[in-house]
């Protein structure tokens, strides 16, 4: 819903809640709950559902890097710990081609 839309639904139903006997003043009123509430939503700066959806990808695959970086980082400090050489399936075979 666009942020005018959503600022008139709201000064409505603030309107609503007031007593009818407030008459011209109640009209006056809803009048300012709507000025107000659209000067809020402008400030608020909101972004699109594209734009959201599109950051969200964004930081789901930057996630998933991070994840396979830290992982990445865990195994080698894992082989660099002494006498961890063979846990990993190759791990005996790096050791001994760097020993040439």
């Amino acid at each position: 819903m666009e942020s005018r839309q959503l600022a008139d639904e709201l000064a409505h139903r603030l309107g609503a809640l007031l007593p009818e006997s407030l008459g011209e003043a109640r009209a006056a009123l809803e009048e300012r709950f709507r000025s107000e509430l659209r000067a809020v939503l402008r400030s608020l700066d909101p972004v699109s559902r594209e734009e959201f959806e599109l950051q969200r990808a964004l930081l789901l695959r930057t996630r998933a890097r991070l994840e396979a970086l830290e992982y990445a980082l865990a195994l080698r400090a894992d082989d660099a710990k002494p006498g961890r050489e063979a846990s990993r399936p190759g791990g005996a075979f790096r050791t001994s081609a760097c020993a040439r």
